[in-house]
């Protein structure tokens, strides 16, 4: 006796479950492609910026002859030509210390922000919540009002402290978060971007 098999010739049918699936893993898959072309593109990116330049020198704020010393690099001069707002950072500190352990405490921060008045060609220092801003017709008189009134801030910080005998520490900076988006991945990795006094005693006699 033969046994008559039958033979199903009807394409299968993909569930409901299978089809949906198959179209949110392409959708992943997409998804996956695009973020890792992101992240290449931006690598790729960060290398020609190191590359283009790799003899720069970092160009920093500096204590020199009782004072604090600007110096801005080409590119940071034409940010503010051009109408970058640039916001320095001054930073006091209490430093106490525990054999062979520091800490600061009582940290306090004054910001200047410097911009370009086209119409005018002056500097506008603006200083935290004041509102009328200093105004100078250079950029080395712009530069010399912010260490002096950082270090004017902090001979007052330092004596109005209790503490005012123990060593305080005293950083000029410029916030590289603070600077418009585009800009920050080239600051962050450019010599010239790179104004930090670090943290420093100083004191207010000198």
């Amino acid at each position: 006796m033969r046994i008559a098999k039958t033979i199903n010739t009807q394409p299968v049918r993909q569930t409901s479950t299978e089809s949906g699936c198959g179209s949110e893993c392409a959708l992943s898959t997409q998804a996956f492609v695009a973020q890792k072309t992101k992240w290449y593109a931006i690598t790729l990116l960060s290398a020609i910026l190191l590359l283009a330049n790799p003899a720069a020198s970092a160009q920093s704020i500096t204590y020199d002859a009782g004072g604090l010393k600007i110096e801005l690099s080409e590119d940071v001069r034409a940010a503010i030509d051009s109408g970058v707002s640039l916001t320095f950072e001054s930073q006091f500190s209490h430093t106490k210390r525990f054999f062979f352990f520091q800490w600061r405490t009582e940290v306090v921060q004054h910001n200047f922000v410097v911009t370009r008045h086209t119409l005018s060609n002056r500097y506008l220092v603006h200083e935290n919540n004041k509102p009328a801003p200093h105004i100078f017709t250079s950029m080395r008189e712009t530069m010399a009002f912010i260490s002096e009134s950082a270090l004017d801030r902090f001979a007052k910080y330092h004596w109005q402290q209790p503490h005012a005998a123990d060593e305080h520490q005293i950083r000029l900076r410029l916030s590289k978060t603070k600077l418009p988006g585009p800009m920050r991945l080239t600051a962050f990795i450019a010599a010239d971007w790179d104004l930090d006094s670090g943290w420093s005693s100083w004191h207010s006699d000198q």
